[in-house]
């Protein structure tokens, strides 16, 4: 089993689980945007990686967390998630506004001397905060036609006890649950007592998990995958807490999903993702007028695999 600690964990769970589990992205935009999105909605990932277009140049890249869009009773609507694990300092919007208005542009339109775009529905993950975050931030535009704003949706895994991430269905918060006892990391670390009850807390998660899987709310791979990410997580978070990452690691690495059945998952996708990603390169040759080449390296597609996509573009 390849080492689950990674610099990059925190980024790492979100983007797992935003990209191999509907049964938890799907609740989470539920809450997040009022939606009523249910098994039969479809889901379309985007590319995350997205070229800055200034006319003959495109030589800068921005790269997004989760990008989706879902489908369903005819309704189709295009969401733009961050993971910040930073309090917000009053930057958040600003790379949040250059992240939508890019994502606006590769589907822009021109018709009668008129650009169209349309912004994706936004909200920002915080794993960390200084104090009760809004329900929203907003981003106002003044423009010489008038002004206009947009809102940027808040979830703070600090404003939800245990009960309520499973009462609101977000599931999708569980691998960051430990953020909510960050500030209580240093009394827990010398405290017995209070590492078994936080260890407690974890027998209930996992209780509760177990039933959301016998009652087929929840997939076992998406419950394995919510187990293997808490354990990844926990590893960075709580590195320089010896008790505590000894505790939850032998805790939850007897329960961690085995990683052969992730890469089964994986490869039982491959096709689908295979013809993604060539819709991909068709669209950035056609919006970003790349070569098909510059296409495949802006998608991350290894330079070994550019024959096997040239056959199929």
């Amino acid at each position: 089993m390849e080492e689950l600690y990674t610099e990059f964990a925190y980024d790492d769970a979100f983007r797992t689980m935003a990209v191999k589990c509907d049964d938890l992205l799907l609740p989470f935009l539920n809450y997040t945007f009022g939606e009523h999105y249910d098994s039969t909605a479809c889901i379309v990932r985007g590319c995350n990686e997205h070229l800055i277009d200034r006319g003959m140049e495109v030589n800068e890249k921005r790269i997004t967390d989760s990008l989706v869009q879902v489908s369903m009773n005819g309704i189709t609507k295009k969401y733009h998630t961050e993971c910040e694990s930073s309090p917000d300092d009053g930057t958040i919007l600003i790379r949040m506004f250059e992240y939508d208005a890019q994502i606006a542009l590769e589907e822009r339109t021109f018709e009668n001397y008129t650009l169209n775009v349309r912004f994706p529905h936004t909200s920002v993950l915080f794993l960390r905060s200084r104090g009760r975050m809004p329900e929203e931030m907003t981003v106002n535009i003044s423009t010489p036609g008038g002004r206009c704003s947009y809102p940027v949706k808040v979830v703070c895994v600090n404003n939800y006890s245990l009960d309520e991430i499973f009462e609101k269905e977000l599931y999708f918060l569980l691998p960051f649950y430990l953020f909510t006892k960050e500030k209580e990391l240093p009394q827990i670390e010398l405290d017995s007592a209070q590492a078994d009850a936080l260890i407690q807390e974890y027998e209930v998660m996992l209780t509760r998990l177990d039933k959301l899987v016998e009652n087929n709310i929840l997939s076992a791979f998406s419950r394995g995958v919510i187990i293997k990410l808490i354990k990844e997580v926990n590893e960075k978070l709580t590195n320089k807490y010896v008790n505590i990452n000894r505790r939850v690691g032998d805790y939850m690495g007897g329960r961690v999903l085995d990683l052969d059945i992730i890469r089964a998952h994986d490869s039982g996708i491959a096709e689908g993702r295979q013809e993604a990603a060539v819709s991909n390169i068709r669209n950035l040759m056609k919006n970003m007028k790349l070569t098909a080449e510059q296409a495949m390296e802006a998608l991350g597609i290894d330079k070994s695999e550019f024959s096997k996509y040239m056959t199929m573009l």
